[in-house]
Formats: C-alpha cells, structure tokens, sequence
C-alpha cells in the first residue's frame, strides 16, 4: 500500500491537529446553544438543524467528498477545508439573522467533512508501512481531544467575552494551521490521469463485504458513544442535580477518556493485533458495560464509573477502523474515497441515534428504559459486524495459503 520508506511526523501531527480543530468547530455549538438561540432568536426548529448540519453532511455526503478529495489532492482537499471552517467562522462572526449564522455552520460542516475525510488518507500515504497504525493512532484521538476541549475551555471565555470571541478565536486557529500545513506537509504526487475512471475504483472499493461491515461497526460505534453523551448530562442535570457547568465537566472527562482508549488500540494492532479481533473485544465490553449504565443496580456513581470504561474501551475502535479502510482502497490515490464511506458510517449513527432515542423517550415515563432499547441493537450490530470481520479476514488467510501451496 504505502511507496514511502520513512514516516512524516511533523506532518502527521499537524494533520491530526487539523482534525482536532474540525472536531472542536463541531463541538463549538453545544457549549454556546442557549445565547445563540437568544440572539437569533431561533425556533427549537431552527435549532434543530443548526445542531444537526455537520451531521447530516457528513450522513449524506461523506462518500461524495471522499471521491473529490481524491480528485483534488488530499494535501489541497485538507487546505480547502480549513478554510471552509475559516470563511465559517467569519461569516457566524458577522451573522446578524438566523439565515446567516445557518449557512455558516453548514459552510463548517462541509469543512470538518473535507479534513476529517482528507486528513487520515494523506496522513497513511505519508507513512511507512511499519509506522501506519502508529500514526493512524495519533490521528484517531482528534475527535474526543477536540471535543472535549472545547467543552473545558468555551466556558471561561464564553462568561468573559461572549459566544462570538470563540468563532473568532477558532477562526485565527484554523487559520494558522492552514499556514502551517501549506509551509510543512507536503503533498503527495498522483500519477497523471490517475482519477480517471474514478466510478470503476469506487465500485471496485464498494464491492468489499468487510468495507461496509467496517462502516456499519463504526455506525453502531458512534450511535452508541454519542447516545451515551447525550443521556449522561440529562441524568445528572436532572435526576441528580448537577449543575450545567459540573455536567459540562462530566461529560468532557467521558470524552476525554476515550484518548487513552485510542492510544491504546493503536499501541495493539502495532503489535500485531488484528483490527477485526480489536473491534470485537472492543464492541463486547461497550455492550455488557450498557447493561450495567441502563440497568437498575447500580448508582449514578456506578454508572458514570462504568461510562468511563465504556468510552475508554470504545476508544480502541477508531484506530482499528482507520487502520482497516486502506485495505479496501483500489490504489493509494484512492484512500479517500474508503475513509469517506468510513466517515459517513460515523455520521449516520450519529444522526439516527438521538431520533430513535427521542422516539422512545417520547412514548415513555423512564428515560434510562426508553434509550437502552436502541443502544442494545446497536451494541449487537457492532459485535456481530465485527465478528464477521475477523471471519472474513481468517478466510482471506486461509485462501492466500492454499493459494501459495
């Protein structure tokens, strides 16, 4: 897969930083939500889809960007989609009307898209094949570092200056690592004409059963850690009395434990784990530790300790996922079209998680009863995918050696 003998680190880390500053575009909007929807004075309609745009895009679209990233160059797609979360931030900045401050989010939506696809397929083609899960290590925690810095850090500049001085502030981020991309990471050159015949490589990529097993477990994955982030602060807002702030910082910690998850996973499979075998184990413990946070036994401090280990394990999953897409690509210039299916797996399971939950909770009393249910099925899915995964992978072993004999 890889034609490189050495590994860019510098170029690795300022990749991943472009993720974590994608991630924290998306998390931006949770920790502000009541003074935008007072300043635009926005519908809970309204609000509903601001909320849900990085989302939906990513649920819609995802494969689509993965094919025009891999037209355009993955060093150039990852530029262009700092500076969509740049022209984002400034036009949110400048917002005066609801109209606006919507199309804004949704020009940031299609630029975490765009990084968040481009991002890891330039980071494996910068890597030597020894070093790939490694680096794809360090990519996989830029979502639970973005978010859960942005919860830790919106708060104490949101009480002093206001919800516009944070788009301004990410805006000079986004900014400067666009500077910094452009001044050090390089690109990587595609032979001339090599996208041509792009709807051959996609079915050619799209023809793999383990592919879509993939997508589907990191569905199932994402439904589950974020239906656990949506549920967490409304149990100890309500139930147990926690401030916004003290939930806020609850939450942050569940995010930010699933850093040490991702560092774990990706420590394993350099060692040799399969990514398959990891999903597995990974996807087992986060479906029994769901009995334990929906059951009745246990505490709310029971609970949140078992969250913890839920998105800490749940943690190991992602590098195992971005490790895995490669594999399925038809040709290292088409990464991006595998790590966008990827992507949008990601993102439908985190737009149908909180419909399902909704639904349920609309039609019960107990809210813990009502969000098991979906969560469950998720859980499931995840282990019976990852199972055919190693499967599948055990048959591919087995043909090759009796191919070879």
């Amino acid at each position: 897969m890889q034609a490189t003998s050495t590994t860019d680190w510098r170029s690795t880390v300022l990749l991943t930083l472009a993720g974590v500053v994608s991630a924290a575009h998306l998390a931006k909007l949770a920790s502000v939500l009541p003074f935008v929807q007072g300043t635009f004075q926005l519908s809970y309609f309204e609000l509903g889809v601001v909320v849900s745009t990085f989302n939906v895009i990513g649920a819609i679209g995802a494969l689509m960007f993965g094919v025009a990233v891999d037209a355009m160059g993955h060093r150039r797609a990852v530029l262009a989609g700092l500076g969509l979360l740049l022209a984002g931030d400034l036009l949110g900045l400048a917002s005066s009307t609801s109209l606006a401050f919507v199309l804004s989010r949704v020009i940031e939506g299609c630029g975490f898209v765009a990084v968040s696809t481009a991002a890891p397929s330039l980071i494996t083609r910068l890597s030597a094949q020894r070093d790939r899960h490694r680096a794809i290590g360090i990519w996989s925690v830029y979502m639970a570092l973005g978010s859960s810095l942005m919860l830790l850090a919106a708060g104490p500049v949101l009480n002093a200056f206001g919800w516009r001085t944070i788009w301004a502030i990410m805006g000079v981020v986004a900014a400067s690592l666009m500077l910094g991309i452009r001044l050090w990471v390089p690109g990587v050159t595609v032979p001339p004409k090599a996208f041509l015949g792009w709807f051959g490589h996609l079915r050619a990529s799209l023809w793999h059963p383990g592919l879509w097993l993939l997508a589907v477990t990191f569905a199932c994955y994402t439904a589950m850690w974020f239906s656990v982030l949506t549920w967490l602060p409304m149990v100890t807002m309500h139930t147990a009395g926690i401030g916004v702030l003290g939930s806020a910082w609850l939450v942050a910690l569940v995010i930010a434990v699933n850093i040490p998850g991702n560092v774990l996973g990706a420590r394993l499979l350099q060692k040799g784990w399969p990514s398959g075998r990891l999903m597995l184990v990974g996807s087992s413990v986060m479906l029994l530790a769901l009995g334990g946070i929906f059951g009745n036994s246990l505490g709310l401090g029971g609970k949140y300790l078992l969250c913890l280990v839920f998105s800490m394990v749940g943690g190991m999953l992602v590098p195992s996922f971005f490790s895995a897409a490669p594999d399925y690509a038809s040709t290292p210039a088409h990464v991006g079209l595998v790590t966008g299916l990827l992507v949008q797996g990601s993102n439908v399971g985190q737009v149908i998680a909180p419909l399902l939950i909704g639904r349920e909770f609309s039609s019960n009393e107990v809210f813990v009863a009502a969000a098991a249910r979906p969560m469950y099925f998720f859980g499931a899915a995840a282990v019976a995918c990852s199972l055919l995964l190693v499967l599948l992978s055990r048959s591919a072993v087995h043909a090759g050696s009796h191919a070879a004999r």
